[in-house]
């Protein structure tokens, strides 16, 4: 998970919007992480409603080494 994390992670903080909407083919362990797209999918809504503003990763946190949980935050 934490591969996958840091990867998701920076291409966020960076804007690569290609990227991210082909996180499937080009992330580490994306399909392993994310056999269905409902849980990361929000993420993506909230990124095109906050169109350019920042995004702040604001909480990381791992449970029994396979499931991680991050929040984020855009234009704060």
């Amino acid at each position: 998970v934490t591969a996958f994390a840091a990867w998701f992670d920076t291409a966020l903080m960076q804007n690569r919007h290609d990227d991210l909407l082909n996180y499937r083919t080009v992330a580490p362990h994306a399909v392993d992480n994310h056999p269905t797209e409902e849980h990361l999918l929000p993420i993506y809504v909230a990124r095109g409603a906050a169109e350019e503003a920042p995004a702040v990763h604001l909480h990381t946190s791992s449970e029994f080494g396979i499931l991680r949980m991050d929040a984020y935050g855009f234009g704060m």
